[in-house]
């Protein structure tokens, strides 16, 4: 990719007459300058001065100025208004390219330069490594609002309009399901809205999982081994599997993802093992679509399955629209 974050120059766009100019050459005017050139784009002086105009309108509505002290202020900060313009256009450009819903890239940058501002942040590589020492990565957030195969969604979240009923899962691992809920409405306001849960319902050694055939009965190990767990999986969005472990209180001292789909091979689990000993964990913990790739691999430490369960919060609701709907 190539993005930029400074790269901040003067060049004249130029339009020629087109009226007849017997006496004299064709005139060159200029219409308009490129203040800075962002990939494909460029931001214009015009741009930037209505900008620049709106800010100043901004702060004498607000009554916190008057217009000549709001002008002088914005004026001073006209540089720092130019690196805003160019990460907003950046960030435009990011979701763009990932495919996100417009207006959930919207929010997502929004959110992402009230953090800059926030935080006297200047660049995206600075909040993008601010981000990542956080333990938060800013490329799964985008994920998020994405449509297949650069993010997690199937179908444009548009498509929620055609949805005779909606069901919202993993409401545990969120803080404000209301929040969401609000979110659907605005793509379909009709139809009802279910909550469910996901739960760990039971533990199974890798051994005993892989040795009863699909869809038979395993005999789950409910005694919950004692201490550090290593986490891994490959699916579509890994971080929730990790943190309905962490909210169950499994003592995760480490995680690996991997692409989802993803065919284990040897090395992998070589890396794995090596990973568990260098963070002192003692047991292995994976989901059961990743424990079927594994049958002919070679496991060292003790690994287990984590089967989970789906919980409805208005089971009764669900079952009767569920009962009616072909009605």
């Amino acid at each position: 990719m190539r993005y930029i974050n400074s790269a901040i120059f003067i060049i004249a766009i130029l339009v020629f007459s087109n009226a007849p100019a017997p006496a004299q050459e064709t005139e060159a005017r200029v219409v308009d300058e490129v203040v800075a050139q962002v990939n494909e784009s460029v931001i214009t002086l015009s741009q930037i001065k209505r900008e620049m105009n709106e800010a100043i309108d901004s702060l004498v509505k607000e009554g916190k100025k008057s217009p000549e002290q709001a002008k002088s202020e914005v004026e001073s900060k006209q540089g720092e208004l130019i690196a805003q313009i160019i990460n907003e256009e950046l960030l435009l450009q990011k979701g763009k390219e990932m495919g996100v819903e417009a207006d959930v890239e919207a929010q997502i940058n929004r959110r992402f330069l009230d953090i800059m501002k926030q935080q006297n942040i200047k660049t995206l590589d600075a909040l993008y490594k601010t981000m990542g020492e956080s333990g938060v990565d800013p490329q799964s957030i985008r994920e998020m609002g994405a449509t297949l195969p650069t993010g997690i969604l199937r179908e444009p979240l548009n498509n929620l309009k055609r949805a005779d009923a909606i069901v919202i899962t993993r409401a545990n691992l969120i803080e404000d399901v209301s929040n969401l809920k609000s979110q659907i409405t605005k793509y379909n306001s009709i139809c009802p809205i279910f909550v469910s849960e996901n739960r760990i319902s039971k533990l199974i050694g890798l051994k005993d999982f892989l040795a009863k055939p699909s869809g038979s009965s395993r005999a789950a190990d409910n005694r919950r081994p004692a201490g550090n767990y290593l986490a891994f999986c490959a699916l579509g969005n890994p971080n929730n599997f990790f943190e309905q472990l962490r909210r169950e209180n499994f003592n995760l001292v480490a995680a690996r993802k991997f692409p989802d789909h993803h065919l284990y091979a040897p090395k992998d689990i070589e890396k794995l093992v090596a990973k568990a000993k260098q963070t002192n964990a003692e047991t292995l913990l994976t989901t059961a679509k990743d424990a079927v790739k594994l049958k002919d691999l070679n496991v060292d430490l003790p690994c287990f399955v984590a089967e989970s369960e789906m919980i409805f919060r208005r089971k009764d609701d669900f079952r009767r629209w569920l009962l009616n709907a072909g009605n």
